[in-house]
C-alpha cells in the first residue's frame, strides 16, 4: 500500500526536482561540448564520447534497479546516490586527462542514474503520478534555460569547462538538498499485495505495462529523431542561423507552460486519450516545419513542439507507472529513453540522407504506430 507521505505536495515537488537535476548535464549536452570543444579543444570523437559513460551508466543503473529496488531502502540510495554525482562531477572538473574526465563522468552517470530513477518511482507511486511528471518537465525546462544561457554567456568564458562541472555539481548539491524533502518513513512498497501465485495473473498484470513502454519506446524513435535535425530542416529551408537561435530558445522557454497541462488536468481526462491526441499534433507540427516556409509559422509551430513534448512525456510516464501493478518497470524508463534516444540519432541520420518527404514519412510513422499502441491500452 502506498504511503501517505507518498503523496504529500512538498515530497512530490521534491522529487521532481532531483529528477530535473540529476539529468541536467545531458539536458544541457549542446553548451556542455560547446565548452569542451572552446577550452579544451578536443576533437570531434572526443566531443562525441562526452555523453557515453554517462548515459550508458544510468541506462545499466536502470536496468539493475528492477530487480533489487524493493529490497532497499530507497532515501539512502538516493543519498548515496547524490553523493556519488557530485564527486564525479568535482572529479571532472578538475581532472586534464581526457580518459580521467570519461571516468569521471560515468562516476556521475551511476549517482545520477540512481538520483533519477529512485524519484520516477516515487513520482509514479504517488496517487497522481500526472502532476508529479508534470512538475518534473517543467522543472527540467527551467533548469535547461538557466543552463543553455548561462554556460555560454558566463560561465564557459570565464572558468571554461571546469566552470561548466562545477555548475553541474552545484545542481547535484541542490538536489541532495531536497533528498530531505523526502519521508523518513516512506519504504519502498509495491502497488498491490502480490500474494497471488497464478503465474497467468501476474502475466496480465505486467503486459499492459510492457505494452506502454513499447509505445515510450516507438514514439521517442520518432520524436527524438526528427528534434535531433531540426535545425538541419530548418537551415536547409532556408532559415537563418539566428533565426534559429532565437526561435530554439524562447519556444523552449514557452513551451514550458505545456508541463501545466497534466499538472492542471492530470486524470480528469484519460491519460491514454490525451497522449493520442497530443501526438496527433506532433505529426501535424512535423509536417508544418518541413512544408510551410514561413519565419512566423516556424515559430509557432517550434513552440507547440516543445510545449506538447513536455505535456505527453508527463502523461506517458503516468500511464506507464498507472500500469505498473508490480512497481518495476517504471524503473526502466531511464533505461529505455536513454536507449532508444541513441537508436533515433542514428536511425534519424541515415534516413535524412533521403530527402525530407522520406524523413517526414518515417518520423510521422514512428508516432502513429506509438499512438495506436495507446489507443489499445485505452480501449483495454
Amino acid at each position: 500500500m502506498r504511503k501517505r507521505g507518498t503523496n504529500d505536495l512538498t515530497a512530490i515537488l521534491a522529487a521532481a526536482g532531483i529528477i530535473s537535476l540529476s539529468v541536467l548535464y545531458f539536458n544541457i549536452s549542446p553548451v556542455v561540448v560547446g565548452a569542451a570543444a572552446d577550452n579544451r579543444g578536443f576533437s570531434n570523437q572526443q566531443l562525441g564520447m562526452l555523453m557515453v559513460p554517462g548515459m550508458s551508466m544510468q541506462a545499466i543503473v536502470s536496468l539493475l534497479l528492477c530487480f533489487w529496488v524493493r529490497r532497499i531502502n530507497w532515501k539512502l540510495l538516493l543519498l548515496f546516490g547524490g553523493v556519488c554525482a557530485f564527486a564525479g562531477y568535482i572529479f571532472a572538473a578538475f581532472t586534464t586527462s581526457f580518459k580521467m574526465l570519461l571516468l569521471a563522468s560515468g562516476i556521475a552517470g551511476i549517482g545520477g542514474g540512481l538520483l533519477y530513477c529512485i524519484s520516477m518511482a516515487y513520482l509514479g507511486n504517488a496517487k497522481n503520478p500526472d502532476r508529479g511528471f508534470g512538475f518534473s518537465q517543467l522543472f527540467q525546462s527551467i533548469s535547461m534555460m538557466i543552463g543553455l544561457y548561462a554556460i555560454p554567456i558566463w560561465i564557459s568564458p570565464n572558468w571554461g569547462l571546469t566552470g561548466v562541472f562545477l555548475f553541474v555539481a552545484l545542481g547535484i548539491l541542490l538536489a541532495i538538498t531536497l533528498i530531505t524533502y523526502i519521508p523518513n518513513d516512506w519504504k519502498p512498497a509495491t502497488k498491490i499485495e502480490l500474494h497471488d501465485n497464478n503465474q497467468a495473473n501476474k502475466i496480465m498484470r505486467l503486459n499492459p505495462a510492457i505494452m506502454a513502454m513499447a509505445a515510450l519506446f516507438i514514439f521517442n524513435l520518432g520524436l527524438n529523431g526528427f528534434w535531433v535535425f531540426y535545425e538541419r530542416i530548418a537551415t536547409n529551408i532556408g532559415y537563418t542561423a539566428e533565426l534559429i537561435a532565437i526561435t530554439l530558445s524562447t519556444s523552449v522557454g514557452i513551451g514550458t507552460l505545456g508541463a501545466f497541462l497534466p499538472i492542471l488536468v492530470y486524470n480528469r481526462i484519460n491519460r491514454n486519450i490525451m497522449i493520442t491526441a497530443i501526438g496527433l499534433v506532433f505529426i501535424l507540427v512535423m509536417v508544418g516545419v518541413i512544408t510551410i516556409f514561413n519565419e512566423s509559422v516556424f515559430w509557432v509551430l517550434s513552440m507547440l513542439f516543445q510545449a506538447c513534448w513536455a505535456a505527453i512525456l508527463a502523461y506517458m510516464y503516468a500511464s506507464i507507472a498507472a500500469e505498473d501493478r508490480n512497481g518495476k518497470i517504471i524503473i526502466l524508463i531511464p533505461a529505455v529513453y536513454a536507449l532508444s534516444s541513441v537508436i533515433a540519432s542514428a536511425a534519424a541520420g541515415f534516413v535524412y540522407n533521403y530527402g525530407h518527404a522520406v524523413f517526414l514519412g518515417y518520423t510521422a510513422s514512428m508516432v502513429l504506430i506509438s499512438m495506436m499502441l495507446w489507443i489499445s491500452l485505452w480501449k483495454r
